[in-house]
């Protein structure tokens, strides 16, 4: 059984949407909370952070906290810094594990498919 991803079409909108709301919140703030704003579900809400990362917009989610956070470079606390650091270390780490499990799963690729060949 196939899951369909939620149709995000205006994801643009939706992401300034979110975009302003925590400009104006200044905190972070929850998949649900934001959900709640624009109306829509996490997934959607997930797109929509990831579309605005990938515009150059600083949001950090990081574990020690429950949620996203804007961070804009004209009035970043070194709190918010400290943040954008842990984050960048969380994202190194979480790399490393990737590129282990992508070896793990070539090994296993390639072994099962030698063992087809024969």
């Amino acid at each position: 059984m196939k899951v369909e991803k939620p149709n995000n079409d205006k994801i643009e909108e939706r992401a300034n949407m979110i975009k302003e709301y925590m400009k104006v919140n200044r905190r972070f703030c929850t998949k649900e909370e934001l959900g709640n704003h624009i109306e829509c579900g996490e997934r959607i809400v997930r797109d929509c952070i990831n579309f605005l990362r990938n515009q150059g917009v600083m949001i950090v989610s990081v574990s020690s906290q429950k949620g996203y956070k804007l961070i804009r470079k004209s009035d970043a606390s070194q709190d918010d810094l400290e943040l954008v650091k842990q984050m960048w270390c969380e994202t190194d780490n979480r790399i490393k594990e990737l590129v282990a499990i992508r070896k793990t799963c070539i090994n296993c690729w390639e072994y099962f498919h030698t063992a087809s060949k024969k």
